[in-house]
């Protein structure tokens, strides 16, 4: 009897045995199943990051873009607006009453002495 006994707790450790290696290599499987879904997480995390980026560069790109293009026009403006102000006639006349007014005051301030 005690040899039965013996067979039946050697055979129930050896199925124990087994049972716990299958519960091991399961356990292993599953964990790298976790690791894998962990590694794809992080990839779609950092595509996604890397998208953000990309997007908020082409809107900084765009915006600095559309401020160039505003001063351009400004400038562009401007010079149109003083190209139109500045005609050499009116300019020469107004240059030449600057210089007889100086010169009137330069003859009333000597003709007083």
């Amino acid at each position: 009897m005690n040899e039965l006994i013996g067979v039946i707790g050697a055979v129930g450790a050896v199925l124990l045995a087994g049972l716990w290696a299958l519960f091991q290599r399961k356990l292993r499987k599953a964990q790298s199943m976790a690791e894998k879904a962990e590694q794809r997480a992080q990839s779609a995390e950092l595509r996604l990051k890397i998208g953000e980026t990309a997007a908020k560069a082409k809107d900084d790109i765009l915006a600095g873009q559309k401020e160039r293009k505003e001063q351009k026009d400004m400038v562009d403006q401007k010079i149109a607006e003083s190209s139109q102000k500045e005609d050499p006639d009116e300019k020469r006349e107004e240059q030449q009453q600057i210089v007889d007014g100086i010169n009137d005051l330069f003859n009333a301030r000597n003709a007083v002495r």
